[in-house]
C-alpha cells in the first residue's frame, strides 16, 4: 500500500511540474538580438537568402498559376463552332 501510495505521488507531482505554466510560458517583448540595430538580409536584401528564394518560388508559382486560370477562362469564353 505504501509503495502504491509513493508511485502515485510521484506521477502526480511528475504531471504538475510538467504542467506548470511559467515552464511553458512565452517571453513577452522582443526576439533575441532585436535591439542591436537594423535588421537585413545578405548583401542588404530585405530577407535572408534562404527566405527570399522561397517567396520568389511562392511568387513564380502563383504568376504561372493565374495564367494557367485566364488561359482556361479564355478557351471556355470561345464562341464554340457548330458545322451542320
Amino acid at each position: 500500500m505504501k509503495k502504491r501510495f509513493q508511485f502515485g505521488f510521484i506521477l502526480l507531482v511528475m504531471f504538475c511540474v510538467a504542467m506548470s505554466a511559467p515552464a511553458w510560458a512565452k517571453k513577452e517583448g522582443n526576439p533575441a538580438g532585436w535591439s542591436q540595430g537594423k535588421k537585413t538580409g545578405w548583401d542588404g536584401g530585405s530577407t535572408p537568402p534562404g527566405l527570399a528564394k522561397k517567396e520568389a518560388h511562392q511568387a513564380k508559382k502563383e504568376a504561372h498559376h493565374a495564367a494557367k486560370k485566364a488561359a482556361h477562362e479564355a478557351k471556355a469564353n470561345q464562341p464554340k463552332i457548330v458545322i451542320s
